[in-house]
């Protein structure tokens, strides 16, 4: 374990850039990182409701919906200067003792598999034969439609802070500290926009608005001797909920083709309403300093949403059986 704010000494610089730790160790020079820690934290929490329905088969129609609300926190990641009691950190200008509390604070959150909401709609449904001749009977009876619909919130999301130009250490590597990446620093500001879609009311297009305020964040910014750690918690954005809704109509026609034959036909349509829905948002914020000696956002896409679920597809398929 290097000191802290250990690359603040202009010794264990080359040209404003960190020289590689391994040439900084002293007890093993050259090994490496040698890790030998236990923690006795308790790593993971999940809580979960699950609520089902099920209808079943009658009148031609079975369904089923399911539905869980569920938390899903743990820790994600550790690092000895935060686990240390006898170390004080700056956070964004905050000076923050080591120990249990400060790793929760900083470790503590959302898991990558949090979902709150997670609804399942699935459904069959015989289609009732029509009044009709034979012909109109045997064209548009007894076929069969079904589905699968889904409804699920967004994934936590971690924002990350870095300059665009890269001008010396305490840009690159803000916490001068060996093996910890320094968060974005909070500004007070609200991390939404405000209104209940959470998106920027002057631009009401989905794909070029900002879903999250950017003026929330900013770099972090060490002193000559002390670095900076951050003071962004873990995964505090999250990206949009999605829906989606799969249906197929099928029907199988009876053929005298060996033992009780048939041909069954299917067409199955994905993303039935080709609806746009996004799925991730681009959280890399890139900053420049200003003459005033502050920093100035520069990413034109940040806050904006940058993955969509695949476009309405539709598949046939015809099977003889025999």
């Amino acid at each position: 374990m290097l000191p802290l704010n250990v690359y603040a000494n202009p010794a264990n610089q080359f040209n404003q850039t960190a020289l590689n730790q391994n040439y900084l160790f002293s007890k093993y020079p050259g090994l490496g990182d040698l890790t030998n820690f236990a923690s006795d934290q308790t790593t993971l929490s999940y809580n979960a409701a699950q609520f089902s329905v099920q209808r079943r088969l009658s009148a031609g129609l079975q369904m089923g919906v399911a539905y869980t609300l569920s938390r899903a926190n743990g820790y994600q990641g550790w690092d000895p200067y935060t686990a240390d009691p006898m170390l004080t950190l700056n956070e964004g200008g905050t000076a923050v003792q080591g120990g249990q509390a400060a790793l929760k604070q900083r470790y503590w959150g959302p898991t990558s598999v949090d979902r709150l909401h997670n609804l399942t709609v699935n459904y069959s449904y015989l289609i009732p034969t029509v009044p009709g001749n034979g012909w109109v009977r045997a064209a548009l009876g007894h076929w069969q439609i079904s589905g699968v619909t889904k409804f699920l919130s967004g994934t936590p999301v971690n924002p990350t802070c870095t300059d665009s130009t890269n001008r010396g250490i305490q840009y690159s590597t803000p916490s001068y500290t060996n093996g910890v990446t320094s968060r974005c620093v909070l500004t007070g500001q609200p991390i939404n926009q405000g209104t209940t879609m959470e998106i920027d009311p002057s631009n009401p297009d989905p794909l070029t608005a900002q879903h999250f305020n950017l003026a929330a964040f900013t770099m972090p910014t060490p002193t000559a001797t002390t670095g900076d750690f951050g003071n962004a918690g873990q995964n505090i954005l999250r990206n949009p909920s999605v829906s989606e809704w799969d249906v197929t109509l099928e029907r199988r026609f009876p053929v005298h083709v060996g033992h009780n034959g048939g041909v069954r036909v299917q067409l199955q349509a994905y993303n039935l309403f080709n609806q746009v829905e996004f799925t991730a948002l681009n959280s890399s914020l890139t900053f420049q300093t200003n003459g005033s000696g502050g920093f100035t956002q520069t990413s034109t896409s940040a806050g904006t949403y940058n993955t969509v679920i695949n476009p309405r597809a539709i598949g046939l398929t015809v099977r003889l059986d025999f």
